[in-house]
């Protein structure tokens, strides 16, 4: 199963832990909205958004999304 990072904010949606595996062929089937997602190091942004494929090898980041103003 593909490995997610969870940053400190985060972690408490995960029984404290700060990485988890998870199952699911994509990232839209892992994650919520309001976040960044990079796997592999990379925005999926520049992917294909929340269908982008993951396999046990990667790793999928989750950072808070910030915004000021």
């Amino acid at each position: 199963m593909p490995t997610v990072h969870l940053p400190g904010a985060l972690s408490g949606h995960a029984a404290g832990q700060r990485r988890v595996e998870v199952a699911g062929a994509t990232v839209g089937k892992v994650l919520r909205r309001h976040v960044n997602v990079f796997v592999n190091g990379e925005s999926i942004r520049y992917l294909s958004g929340i269908q982008t494929p993951v396999d046990d090898t990667d790793e999928v980041w989750i950072l808070p999304a910030v915004s000021g103003g």
